[in-house]
């Protein structure tokens, strides 16, 4: 048995003017992934760093492998996010380790201040290469295609253009939406035995969003198939566009709905921190391991959920990497493109674990994976495993939130809610 709500234009309205700043609920947290076309990021936290128009520019002695062209460009659709800081930061991070110098811009969430930040780094005789995060896939695909045509590769993260670039390393969000589901029909059977009468609600985002579009078909996909050979209930409800909306969904939906069994969320960080209050404030807030705890999972990864899983509120997370899109783009453009052209020169089909070594980039040696570059209609494609983040491995130093602070030296949120949970904290 499933139920659904759709997004509404006034929903649409209010995710379009939370881009790269949405209001948060009682954390400084926001997550943030693919937009698409039209689209955007989840939200943007108000981190230290903004999007001003100058960027920041750092360098770095070595031998980049080039005289005169010594400048890896990342104009990104926003620094102020703490997502798409952290991918700017960890292509930086990679490029001066290999000796090019580096300049990071953000646009702010504005698709044409990003077209006009692609072009004038294009546009420069040092650029060697340029790392980008379009607002909106096909807007920004002119000045991509420019900038190839004039030699410069152009390296994609995250958000994927819509017709070609040099190389795109990106994210599974389907795969992710279902591992969502998968991971919680397992913590539902080991509790229950069988998910006769059991009841999930999964709150999605705008579904104007690739990424959370995505995840939501992922999840439903796999929970409705369930759903019909199982006898649990499953409830698609729109969770919204921003922090403050999904807090709203979780109150009005749960406050009519207290028989829930497990709840799902579209991301984590500051769009799960309404979930926990609203639970809390109806004395549902158990900690996990008591008979009476409702499980709570999501997709994203911050070190809110980190403090939040140690403290035996939240079960699961479905993890992205933010760090590794932007190292691994760098490593792929320096191995493969740089000097060598534009297009066609990424290997598809095959491993690179000699350029791409999975356990240093993400949790990666845990996964046995050495993901293949693919053939994509966009070009090749390198897609970092996404995994589920418990109890049995948030002590890991490999996942991104606990990267961002020891590699990248950046300042992560970490939220703290005032909970009164309910039982015993875990040991």
């Amino acid at each position: 048995m499933t139920d659904s709500t759709n997004p509404t234009d006034e929903t649409r309205r209010s995710y379009l003017k939370a881009l790269g700043a949405a209001g948060l609920v009682g954390t400084g947290s926001l997550a943030g992934c693919s937009g698409g076309g039209g689209g955007g990021d989840e939200g943007g936290d108000s981190g230290s760093e903004g999007d001003d128009s100058g960027g920041s520019t750092s360098t770095d002695g070595g031998d980049s492998g080039g005289d005169s062209k010594n400048l890896i460009a990342v104009p990104m659709k926003s620094l102020s996010a703490f997502f798409f800081r952290t991918a700017a930061q960890g292509a930086r991070y990679e490029a001066e380790q290999l000796g090019y110098e580096t300049q990071l811009t953000g646009a702010g969430q504005d698709s044409e201040k990003l077209n006009r930040d692609i072009s004038s780094v294009a546009s420069r005789p040092e650029t060697a290469a340029i790392i980008t995060d379009p607002v909106d896939s096909q807007a920004q695909q002119s000045p991509i295609s420019n900038a190839m045509d004039n030699g410069i590769p152009v390296g994609v993260v995250d958000t994927p253009a819509a017709e070609e670039a040099t190389v795109t390393v990106a994210f599974d969000n389907y795969l992710a939406g279902e591992n969502l589901a998968e991971r919680c029909v397992e913590e539902l059977r080991d509790k229950y035995g069988s998910l006769e009468d059991t009841k999930v609600v999964y709150f999605h985002g705008f579904l104007g969003s690739f990424a959370w579009n995505a995840r939501m078909k992922g999840t439903r996909d796999r929970m409705e198939e369930i759903a019909s050979e199982t006898g649990l209930t499953f409830n698609n409800i729109e969770g919204g566009g921003n922090p403050d909306e999904f807090a709203t969904s979780a109150s009005e939906w749960l406050s009519q709905n207290q028989d829930v069994d497990a709840i799902l969320n579209a991301s984590s960080g500051g769009f799960l921190a309404g979930v926990l209050q609203t639970l809390d404030r109806q004395d549902q807030l158990y900690y996990r391991g008591n008979d009476e705890h409702i499980f709570v999972g999501a997709v994203d990864g911050y070190l809110s959920d980190v403090k939040w899983m140690n403290e035996g509120y939240i079960d699961f997370i479905s993890m992205q990497n933010p760090v590794a899109y932007g190292q691994i783009c760098v490593d792929l453009l320096h191995e493969f493109a740089i000097g060598e052209g534009t297009r066609d020169v990424i290997p598809v089909g095959e491993t690179v674990t000699d350029v791409v070594q999975p356990d240093r980039f993400y949790y990666g040696s845990e996964l046995d994976l050495e993901p293949e570059i693919e053939e994509t209609d966009t070009g090749p494609r390198y897609t970092v495993p996404t995994y589920i983040m418990g109890p049995e491995n948030v002590d890991s130093d490999m996942h991104w939130p606990k990267l961002a602070a020891s590699r990248l030296g950046m300042e992560s949120e970490a939220a703290d809610l005032e909970l009164d949970p309910q039982g015993e904290p875990p040991s």
